[in-house]
């Protein structure tokens, strides 16, 4: 079996990610489409050992659809939306977040979004209703090569441009339904729960991060457990196929349940990611059809990248599909202790270069800490979320039992704070950072999709090139 078969969509991938990769180093993306058509065909042909007719029109398939889904994401990239003249009329505040000393708030107006800088004194939330009127402009961009880029990261949440405000104001419509809900259930968790378990249920069922709870984890290198992604729908995919494997069309209902809490968390570009890989490892084994890790993964990547291409530059989705693909390749191995041993420490080196570069460093007591915590935090949730459906019901001694699963968090929290003193200090971003990262994760890919000898040495050396 060779990579065509078992895993075409990381040939896609891969494709892609080089045209984007030459757009944001100025290629045109007409360029940019060849480009990802030639990595495509390079991979394809390192794959082979022997080109068939049926593998030939395989390969012709794959690198055509890598030239023009190479051209159209790059060019979607390279193209700023046409904007009005004025924007003015009633929508709802599809998100709401601290910005500074400000609140940025995306508001859909007439099937748009528009990216708003407001006081908090106004105190709009999610769900709202409001009246928008102003002047639309450009999205700003980064003042500097390698610094954050506003621009790119508003165009991945599907904003158009931002509004210079002549006037803001709640109006009397419904709002979204789904945000409504997320504004409810803040609100409960805020009013019924203790500080410690309300912050982790904050951040596990709504993406909303408690500032100093992320602190903690990011001195112990586990902030990763409180921004949801593949961890958090993989829980909800096992609780849930756990409740309903008795009953008619399980399938189905897990894959609603998935997207139900991926869309109420905020369907952040790593829960889609997992949402998607799992839909898809779901739907095969629905039809009978065995499903690779790396191709699930793969596949769920570019489907978000035709969507919005931005979220290619987008930290949260890069350390999503890095983290996936290392966990999938270690998967695709023969599977032993040993490989899941090697799982937590491997994806801190192939994330550790992308890390550190956006947050300046990383820590190095992560390397321990997450071989304890993320098997404690995986039955830590649910215990959790049991502990606030608990808490809507009207009975008695309920609060003592929200204060034992405090307890029991603060427990944890000594224990991973002890563990990280194991290895004190912080590994800082260096340019030669993220060729060790790059060696680890293609080495491991390479062994996944079963190159081996010089053509895995090859694929190694080819990959390492954007990074020299």
């Amino acid at each position: 079996m060779t990579l065509l078969h078992t895993s075409p969509a990381l040939v896609l991938l891969l494709g892609w990610s080089g045209a984007l990769l030459s757009l944001s180093r100025g290629v045109s993306p007409l360029v940019c489409g060849v480009i990802g058509g030639l990595a495509a065909l390079g991979l394809s042909l390192l794959s082979v050992k022997r080109m068939d007719k049926r593998l030939t029109c395989v390969t012709s398939l794959i690198v055509a659809l890598a030239v023009l889904g190479g051209f159209f994401i790059s060019w979607r990239s390279s193209v700023e939306p046409s904007l009005p003249q004025a924007v003015e009329g009633k929508g709802v505040i599809v998100t709401e977040r601290p910005w500074g000393g400000r609140r940025a708030i995306v508001a859909d107006v007439s099937g748009k979004r528009w990216l708003v800088y407001a006081s908090p004194a106004l105190a709009l939330k999610e769900g709202d209703g409001v009246y928008l009127k102003g002047f639309p402009r450009q999205l700003s961009e980064a003042r500097e090569p390698g610094e954050f880029d506003p621009h790119l990261y508003w165009r991945a949440r599907g904003v158009s441009g931002e509004v210079v405000v002549a006037e803001l104001k709640r109006s009397g419509g419904d709002g979204s339904p789904l945000a409504r809900w997320r504004t409810r259930l803040r609100r409960f968790l805020l009013l019924r729960l203790p500080p410690r378990l309300r912050g982790y249920m904050s951040a596990a069922l709504l993406g909303v991060r408690d500032p100093g709870l992320e602190e903690r984890h990011r001195r112990w290198g586990t902030v990763h457990l409180l921004a949801v992604s593949g961890f958090h729908v993989g829980l909800v995919a096992v609780v849930f196929r756990k409740l309903f494997r008795n009953m008619p069309l399980a399938p189905a209902w897990v894959s609603a349940c998935i997207w139900f809490y991926t869309l109420i968390t905020g369907a952040a570009p790593s829960a889609l990611r997992a949402a998607l890989m799992i839909e898809a490892i779901i739907l095969a084994g629905w039809i009978g059809r065995p499903q690779s890790s790396v191709h699930s993964v793969s596949l769920a990547a570019i489907a978000l990248l035709l969507w919005r291409p931005w979220w290619f530059w987008d930290v949260g989705w890069r350390l999503s599909v890095l983290a996936a693909l290392t966990l999938a390749s270690l998967a695709s191995v023969k599977r032993t202790w040993h490989g899941a041993i090697a799982a937590s420490p491997s994806v801190w080196v192939t994330t550790a270069a992308q890390i550190a570069h956006t947050f300046g460093s990383v820590p190095l007591g992560g390397l321990v800490v997450n071989l304890v915590a993320i098997p404690a935090f995986s039955l830590l949730f649910p215990l959790g979320a049991a502990a606030s459906l608990l808490a809507l019901l009207p009975l008695p001694l309920v609060g003592w039992a929200l204060w034992g699963v405090e307890f029991i968090f603060a427990l944890c929290e000594f224990g991973l704070s002890t563990l990280s003193k194991l290895l004190p200090g912080e590994l800082v971003w260096f340019p030669q950072l993220s060729i060790v990262s790059a060696v680890v994760f293609f080495a491991l890919l390479g062994r996944a999709v079963k190159l081996s000898g010089v053509r895995w040495f090859i694929f190694l050396l080819v990959a390492l090139v954007p990074f020299v």
